[in-house]
């Protein structure tokens, strides 16, 4: 009778005890960490029971926009020991020291269980629906902001663009200017979102027209000569042009005035040999003579 109430003691010890240990009652040494990511704390204990010491980790929080590792409003939840990112989108989560746990008690190998804290979105603006060429404001918290940009195109508001995201982001679609022009509105020294806005933007400039129309091709180079034009149809004077002579000698001024040297028994003009006087040039090249010049007044036509 003694040894069976003795066996049955030690068997009510044994169960006690073992009703007190913890779910991991030793720690192993970490020699190398991974990062995993849960959905409750209680999936941490039922996955990894056993804990660690000594994980090294990066950060202690993180962030998923809708593709898991990137996020605006900090860190990525990437495993840097493998570059692979965890968790759902669109999700912040946080590691404490409780959950450094062991993946293989033999060889040190732990992991630190990062645990889904709430929803969390993005920085970038957001579409706004009921004002659609006014951007919100967009929060790491899933809060939407109030409006501060104002897309706009040649001083006046467009649409933004809608981006939805599959899976949804939480606080609604994001929105973008695309091509157009994005104006900060709202604030302190700002002007009001909407119209107002555009109405400070700089218009996208008219193109400038290739020259002022209406000079003779014949006396001008180019054709169309550069110079101050309003529309492109009107000239607004003054307008200036480039000025030839017969021969293409060129000067800035509204006449010409070409300066002809007798070299030899030939008129020489800009490296260029002539065995007449050119029309409109008075004199005669003696043969053998640098001195003689002359010189002929072309105007432009305008």
């Amino acid at each position: 009778m003694k040894l069976f109430i003795y066996t049955c003691l030690i068997f009510l010890i044994i169960a006690v005890l073992t009703a007190l240990k913890p779910s991991y009652s030793y720690a192993v040494q970490a020699s190398n960490t991974s990062l995993t990511f849960f959905q409750s704390q209680t999936d941490v204990d039922n996955t990894y029971p056993v804990s660690c010491t000594g994980c090294a980790i990066p950060f202690s929080e993180c962030w998923n926009d809708q593709t898991p590792g990137q996020s605006s409003c900090g860190n990525g939840c990437v495993d840097p020991s493998t570059g692979l990112a965890g968790g759902q989108s669109w999700a912040y989560y946080t590691f404490n020291n409780n959950n450094c746990r062991a993946v293989d008690a033999s060889n040190g190998q732990c992991t630190a269980a990062f645990v889904f804290g709430t929803l969390a979105c993005s920085t970038a603006d957001k579409f706004n629906s009921s004002n659609p060429p006014v951007l919100n404001a967009g929060l790491c918290s899933c809060a939407v902001g109030g409006p501060y940009k104002t897309c706009c195109s040649n001083g006046s508001t467009v649409n933004a663009t809608e981006i939805i995201y599959n899976p949804p982001n939480p606080a609604g679609p994001d929105g973008a200017c695309g091509n157009n022009t994005p104006v900060f509105c709202g604030g302190a020294g700002q002007p009001a979102c909407g119209q107002a806005a555009c109405a400070t933007a700089t218009p996208t400039p008219t193109p400038t027209p290739a020259g002022c129309p209406g000079y003779s091709p014949a006396k001008n180079s180019p054709a169309t000569a550069p110079g101050p034009c309003t529309t492109g149809t009107t000239c607004q004077a003054p307008c200036t042009d480039t000025c030839v002579d017969n021969q293409g000698q060129t000067c800035s001024s509204t006449s010409c005035v070409s300066v002809w040297a007798c070299q030899g028994s030939q008129w020489y003009n800009d490296g260029t040999y002539y065995s007449t006087c050119p029309n409109n040039c008075s004199g005669n090249c003696t043969p053998n003579t640098t001195s003689t010049t002359c010189s002929i007044t072309l105007s432009c036509n305008r």
